[in-house]
């Protein structure tokens, strides 16, 4: 591990960010003309282990309870909500009828 750190550390060089003469910017590890060290934050390392799950509670956590007791459902908002999917279902069903001419059968 130790050896590991050195090498990492040592490999480490500041990056510049260079401006050439057309404007683009140019990142390198030498410094020149119209160059200034840049941060670039820390490398992202990714890993393809699998992600580990914590374990769940055997008991439903109160917060689970308090999910699963549910309100009493109104009438007058089930009567309106399948009101609402038989329009969506006749929009549906005449969106389907509509041709532009283009479309293969």
């Amino acid at each position: 591990t130790l050896l590991l750190t050195l090498t990492t550390a040592v490999s480490a060089a500041p990056i510049f960010e260079c401006t050439d003469s057309a404007g683009r910017k140019v990142y390198t590890q030498a410094g020149g003309k119209n160059c200034k060290a840049s941060n670039i934050g820390k490398p992202s390392v990714y890993t393809s282990a699998p992600v580990s799950t914590p374990a769940t509670p055997t008991s439903p956590s109160k917060t689970e309870q308090a999910e699963e007791a549910v309100a009493p459902v109104n009438p007058a908002d089930v009567g309106a909500a399948k009101r609402a999917l038989d329009t969506a279902k006749k929009n549906l069903e005449e969106g389907k009828k509509v041709r532009y001419g283009n479309e293969r059968n």
